[in-house]
């Protein structure tokens, strides 16, 4: 489970990352296409979240989160059938509109579908194995019976070995085995709102928070001087003659001080 929900951090991460320095971008409609790309990544998480714990209310979420979404685009996402397949359409649509405006590659896009689309597909598909694969009822039902009864006769053997210690005994083995079997009653379903089901929505806060810092660093009017080697060397340059004449004025001042 941890290596699902790190596997779609991660494409997330990747796909905000290829969009914003992959395809071009002139026009302020470019901008706000890749904007709802971005977005839409996020979206798939939520809905994804949102599916495997049979829920629809996506617009919490997009409130919550305050992802920046048309209320079309919102009303389209709920009054999907599948919303998380719909927002991995969404996402489809946008990189072969950039193929046929020429701003894409199609090896490119065969990379992006490869590494970040079928992945969200795989992740997705693994999560919904779980959810919807429950214990047979004739399995739980036959174990705790036999688990029942073997506590029962547990005593009844070790009480001519360990005489009052068998109420200890009995008391502690019965704490691991009913420990174990309300474990795994536990883990059948993660995705719930259970005390040890794993945290969606953090996850879920997780992936916008990075999708969001990828795409502010590559927006901002700055990202030249944080990218560019020659510009990060020059403004390196710039910070020491800055730090030398600040100690320099400093020693000065100490100077005349004294």
């Amino acid at each position: 489970l941890t290596h699902f929900s790190c596997s779609d951090n991660a494409v997330s991460r990747d796909f905000t990352r290829f969009v914003c320095t992959h395809i071009r971008v002139e026009t302020q409609a470019d901008f706000d296409d890749r904007r709802r790309a971005v977005n839409f990544v996020t979206c798939f998480a939520a809905a994804t979240k949102l599916h495997l714990r049979k829920e629809r209310d996506i617009n919490r979420d997009i409130q919550k989160l305050r992802i920046q979404l048309c209320p079309q685009d919102i009303a389209n996402i709920q009054h999907a059938d599948h919303m998380p397949i719909f927002c991995q359409d969404v996402l489809s649509f946008y990189l072969n509109d950039q193929v046929k405006h020429g701003r894409l590659s199609e090896h490119q896009l065969s990379d992006i579908n490869q590494i970040c689309v079928a992945v969200m597909s795989d992740v997705m598909g693994s999560c919904e194995r779980i959810a919807n694969t429950p214990i047979p009822l004739s399995y739980v039902l036959q174990l705790r019976f036999f688990l029942i009864l073997w506590l029962i006769l547990y005593p009844l053997h070790i009480v001519a070995y360990y005489g009052w210690w068998t109420i200890l005994l009995t008391c502690l083995m019965s704490f691991a085995v009913l420990g174990i079997e309300s474990m795994s009653s536990e883990i059948e379903n993660p995705f719930g709102y259970d005390r040890n089901d794993l945290d969606l929505d953090k996850m879920v806060s997780g992936f916008y928070v990075d999708t969001q810092a990828i795409l502010k660093r590559v927006e901002s009017k700055q990202s030249e001087y944080l990218f560019n080697r020659k510009q990060v060397l020059r403004m390196s340059k710039v910070r020491m003659e800055k730090n030398f004449l600040a100690s320099a004025a400093l020693q000065d001042e100490e100077v005349i001080s004294a």
